[in-house]
């Protein structure tokens, strides 16, 4: 290609603006998938703490109400895990969790709906690209074939005896 395609395609076209624009995408989004499989595993441990603490609260409670019918433990089990302070703290917490979790998941799918548009703008130059290069091969293949005819033969050059 000639500096005059080069210039073409960096200042018209943009081919390397865009490709540097979808590999920093890229690794945003990469960025974002660590972002939230940290987060999740943040929600996981929070959702284990939260089992264990209702497993202690059920047998504190057993302990102290044994002689309860099981349908009334269950409602006194539900009023305490209500009261449980820290109960309530690591919920709140999972609740925040669970609101960052959404959010990056919304913002990973910006990103990769981002990088579906500059992947098709790329597929889109490259295809602009073999035109414009199979354009200027042909015509440089016309003009060449123009040459060859308009060129005298050695039949047809003055002076040249016939066979």
């Amino acid at each position: 290609m000639s500096d005059k395609g080069f210039r073409y395609a960096e200042e018209t076209l943009r081919v390397n603006e865009v490709h540097r624009e979808a590999r920093e995408v890229l690794v945003l989004y990469y960025g974002g998938l660590n972002e939230l499989k940290d987060l999740k595993d943040e929600r996981l441990t929070l959702e284990e703490k939260i089992a264990d603490r209702r497993a202690d609260l059920v047998a504190e409670e057993r302990g102290k109400h044994s002689d309860m019918a099981v349908t009334r433990f269950e409602e006194h089990v539900k009023m305490q895990e209500r009261r449980d302070e820290e109960l309530r703290a690591l919920r709140a917490a999972l609740l925040v969790i669970k609101q960052k979790v959404s959010r990056k998941e919304l913002d990973l799918e910006g990103r990769k709906a981002g990088l579906r548009v500059l992947t098709s703008r790329m597929e889109e130059l490259g295809g602009l690209l073999h035109f414009m290069a199979a354009l200027k091969n042909s015509q440089r293949l016309q003009s060449l074939q123009d040459l060859q005819a308009t060129e005298p033969t050695d039949e047809r050059k003055p002076g040249a005896s016939p066979s």
